[in-house]
């Protein structure tokens, strides 16, 4: 998977053997380049090249160069990249927060549930007499 690094500059990184540092050119921002990898599209490609050695999948140089990566008509043009960008990020944070919410919810309910069948809390069901 892809992320973007921005170390600063007395910064120094080690890549290994399992790791590359892709240099983005001037027609496209590290971040849209980021998501676009990540992407289902790109991904099914990278999975139909990896190779492994000793166990662990590996793809060489060569092959993260020859990925078709999709980019907006006008590739010059950051501010289309970044409204994608930007819109994506926007929803990431929506789907983690609905997810914090979820597992709130969700022990919520555990708890509730094991206070009911303790008998702790008690439930009074009201069952309507017929005439």
């Amino acid at each position: 998977y892809v992320g973007v690094n921005k170390p600063n500059i007395e910064d120094r990184i080690i890549l290994t053997e399992n790791a590359l540092r892709i240099n983005v050119s001037e027609v496209v921002l590290p971040d849209f380049l980021s998501l676009q990898i990540n992407s289902e599209v790109v991904q099914k490609q990278i999975w139909s090249e990896v190779g492994t050695g000793g166990g662990v999948p590996k793809l060489a140089k060569h092959r993260v160069e020859s990925l078709l990566i999709p980019l907006p008509k006008s590739s010059g043009n950051y501010n289309e990249q970044q409204k994608i960008v930007s819109i994506i990020e926007q929803q990431d944070k929506l789907i983690e927060s609905e997810q914090t919410n979820l597992a709130k919810l969700q022990k919520l309910k555990q708890g509730l549930m094991a206070d009911l069948l303790t008998g702790k809390v008690r439930v009074k069901i009201d069952i309507p007499t017929k005439n």
